[in-house]
C-alpha cells in the first residue's frame, strides 16, 4: 500500500505543477508569507512559533519560514517556499491515501476511491490564492487532520498519529472546528476513552487560549447579517456544480438551482448508509460557509470560488465532494450514484477552468544593503542584508 500512497502523493504534486507551473519554477510569495512569517522569523527565530496571527498559532508555516530564514538569503525565499509547499502537497496526498484506504473495499475500486480522496482537495474550484503559499497550507492539511481525529477517536492509535494531530491542531483554526467531531467519536467509542486524542485536544486548548488572549475584546459579527439561504445555494452549490459559465448560471439561476439541488438530494439521500454521512457533511458545509462569511466580515461581498475570499469556500466544497464520493461508493440506487458522479465531474471540471489570477509576479531586488521583496497582492517587504544568516554574509 505504501507504493500506491507514493503514487497518490506524486499525482497531487503533478496536479499542482500543471495548474501553477510559474509559481513553482519562477518562485512565489503571497500576502502574509512576507510581513508575518518571514519578517517575524528573521526577528525572533523559531520563538515566533508561539506568536499568534489572526488569533491562532501557525506552527507549520512558522517552521518553514524559521528554517529558511536561518539557512538562506532573502533572494532565495520565493523558490524555497514554493518547493516547501510541493513537499507538503506530497505528504498530504500520501497521507490522505493511507488514512482513507481502510474505508473502501480491498480491491482496485477501493484504490481508485482513495486516490480520488487524495486528489480531491486539489480538484475543487478555487481562484488560486491558496496554492504555493505557506500561509494557506492549513487549508490543505485540514482533511488530513479530520482523518486523524476520526482514527484516534476510534482507537486507531500510533505515536505518529498523535504527533501529527498535535502539530496540525496548532496550525490554524481547523483543530478547534473539528472538536464536535472528536466529541461525537469519544461518546460513541467510550471504551477507547480520550487518551489517544489528548495531544490533539492539548493543541486545541492552546489555540483557544491564543484566540482569547488576542481577540478577547472583539465583538462577534451577527450571523443573521450574512448567512442567507439563497446566498449559500448560489455560491456553494449553483456556482460550483453548474457545468457552464458563471454568466450562464446567473441568466438561468432559478432553473439551475432547482436542478442542482435536486441532483444533490438524489445523490446524497441514496440509501440510509449514504444519507447518514452525507447529511452531516452537507450541514457541515453550510456551517463552515457561514463561518467563512462571518470571518470575512463584509456583509455586502459574497465569497465566490473564482474571486476574493475563495479560500472560505474550500471546506464547504470539500465536504460536498467527500459526501458525493461516499454516495458514489455506497449508494443504493443507480440513478443516485450516477447523479453523484455527474456532480463530482462537474465540480472537477469547474476547477480546471482558467481564472483571472492575482498578479503572480514575485520580484526580489538588492540595493544599498537592502533586499526588497515585492509579491501579490500588492505587498512588499524590506530586509537588511544584516538579517541574512551569518554564514552567507
Amino acid at each position: 500500500m505504501r507504493a500506491k500512497a507514493f503514487v497518490a502523493g506524486a499525482m497531487v504534486v503533478l496536479i499542482c505543477i500543471c495548474r501553477y507551473p510559474h509559481r513553482l519554477f519562477g518562485g512565489f510569495l503571497w500576502a502574509e508569507d512576507g510581513p508575518i512569517f518571514i519578517l517575524q522569523a528573521a526577528q525572533h527565530g523559531f520563538e515566533a512559533i508561539w506568536t499568534p496571527y489572526n488569533g491562532y498559532l501557525h506552527v507549520i508555516p512558522r517552521l518553514i519560514a524559521g528554517s529558511w530564514t536561518a539557512l538562506s538569503a532573502p533572494d532565495h525565499f520565493p523558490h524555497e517556499f514554493a518547493w516547501s509547499c510541493i513537499a507538503a502537497y506530497f505528504i498530504i496526498g500520501f497521507s490522505l491515501f493511507r488514512l482513507s484506504r481502510r474505508y473502501f473495499p480491498p480491491n482496485w475500486g477501493g484504490d481508485f476511491l482513495s486516490l480520488t480522496v487524495a486528489a480531491l482537495p486539489f480538484a475543487v474550484p478555487q481562484s488560486g490564492e491558496i496554492y504555493f503559499t505557506i500561509t494557506n497550507l492549513q487549508w490543505f492539511f485540514s482533511p488530513v487532520l479530520a482523518f486523524l481525529v476520526v482514527d484516534l477517536g476510534q482507537g486507531i492509535d500510533s505515536p505518529i498519529r498523535r504527533v501529527s494531530a498535535l502539530v496540525l491542531a496548532l496550525t490554524g483554526p481547523f483543530g478547534v472546528l473539528l472538536l464536535p467531531l472528536a466529541g461525537v467519536l469519544s461518546l460513541s467509542h467510550r471504551q477507547h476513552r480520550l487518551r489517544p486524542l489528548l495531544p490533539y485536544l492539548a493543541g486545541c486548548a492552546m489555540q483557544v487560549m491564543a484566540y482569547v488572549l488576542t481577540h478577547g475584546q472583539e465583538t462577534v459579527p451577527s450571523i443573521s447579517h450574512y448567512a442567507l439561504a439563497k446566498d449559500f445555494s448560489t455560491t456553494a452549490i449553483g456556482e460550483v456544480f453548474v457545468p457552464s459559465s458563471v454568466d450562464f448560471f446567473y441568466r438561468h439561476r432559478g432553473v439551475c438551482l432547482v436542478v442542482m439541488c435536486g441532483l444533490l438530494a438524489l445523490a446524497l439521500l441514496n440509501g440510509i448508509r449514504a444519507a447518514r454521512l452525507s447529511i452531516l457533511l452537507a450541514v457541515a458545509a453550510a456551517v463552515l460557509w457561514t463561518i467563512g462569511i462571518t470571518r470575512q466580515g463584509t456583509p455586502d461581498m459574497l465569497i465566490h470560488w473564482y474571486g476574493y475570499g475563495a479560500r472560505y469556500l474550500f471546506m464547504p466544497e470539500l465536504c460536498f465532494g467527500v459526501a458525493l464520493l461516499f454516495a458514489t461508493a455506497s449508494g443504493v440506487l443507480k440513478a443516485g450514484r450516477l447523479a453523484a458522479i455527474t456532480l463530482l465531474c462537474a465540480m472537477v471540471w469547474k476547477a480546471s477552468l482558467p481564472v483571472v489570477p492575482h498578479g503572480d509576479d514575485t520580484v526580489v531586488t538588492k540595493e544599498s544593503g537592502m533586499y526588497m521583496l515585492r509579491f501579490p497582492p500588492g505587498r512588499e517587504l524590506k530586509m537588511r542584508t544584516s538579517e541574512e544568516p551569518r554564514h552567507l554574509r
